[in-house]
């Protein structure tokens, strides 16, 4: 059967590359309000595990060649992800665990920064008849956040490179993005259901959670809490039309001029 100009329009409206086209674009367009650009589309990076080359949606830097944004654009048809946030825990955050590279000493791990205001924060996604067993956002998570390592790893390689870069994990997603604000008291013991929560949507926010990654922190734990902790990292996921917002958001080198010396002094 011939193709029409229907039935090709559904193919590449089944497709994610235009959205994260679009991405691009915006950043482009938008670049005078939060001083970054797009330094790459469909960049090649390596997975060590799998053992298999991949590609990561959208690789940005900032106008004065310090912070990198490393990007996987996810596109969700009238779709809504919903963040738990129990009352009593840490319910917003200034603090980001980025990788960090200094180059002159080939120095490479996460370490914690700060930006200048508080944005949401949760370890709890549900998203609609996602794999239980694979919940897709942590899934994804893990795929930035490899990309983000082998990213920073290429750069290092790169002989222009002498000074320090950070890297920061970002989704942009179409997905509306909603907290749920539950007391864990008021959970029934026997339906195991919440009662009474709150739901507000959010332009972006902080997944934070547990992830395996080949390189760590500075610190050295010495007990199961702290190596909890350390395991944590951190990536910015945003609704698409606040990617702008974002950006400026991140402030840059307010995060930076937090330290006086490299993290793993």
């Amino acid at each position: 059967m011939a193709e029409t100009d229907e039935s090709i329009r559904k193919i590449v409206n089944s497709s994610g590359f235009p959205f994260q086209l679009w991405i691009a674009k915006q950043i482009e367009q938008t670049s005078e309000h939060h001083s970054w650009k797009v330094v790459g589309l469909e960049f090649r990076w390596f997975d060590k595990r799998k053992q298999k080359e991949e590609f990561i949606d959208v690789v940005l830097e900032d106008q004065n060649d310090v912070f990198r944004a490393v990007i996987e654009a996810k596109r969700v048809r009238n779709g809504t992800w919903i963040f738990l946030q129990p009352l009593n825990f840490e319910e917003k955050t200034r603090s980001f665990r980025y990788m960090w590279i200094d180059a002159s000493r080939e120095k490479i791990g996460w370490h914690d920064g700060y930006f200048e205001k508080e944005l949401p924060v949760s370890s709890f996604c549900i998203i609609r008849s996602q794999a239980q067993n694979q919940p897709m956002l942590e899934r994804v998570a893990s795929y930035v956040l490899a990309a983000t390592e082998s990213v920073g790893e290429r750069e290092l390689l790169l002989h222009e490179t002498k000074y320090q870069h950070i890297y920061l994990p970002i989704i942009v997603t179409t997905a509306k993005l909603l907290l749920y604000s539950f007391d864990p008291a008021n959970v029934d013991p026997i339906t195991g259901t919440p009662e009474n929560g709150l739901f507000s949507e959010v332009p972006y926010l902080v997944f934070r959670k547990g992830f395996d990654t080949t390189y760590e922190t500075s610190k050295m734990p010495s007990n199961l809490t702290e190596l909890n902790s350390e395991d944590e990292r951190t990536v910015l996921v945003v609704n698409s039309l606040h990617l702008k917002e974002l950006l400026i958001h991140i402030n840059a080198f307010k995060l930076i001029n937090r330290y006086e010396s490299f993290p793993w002094e």
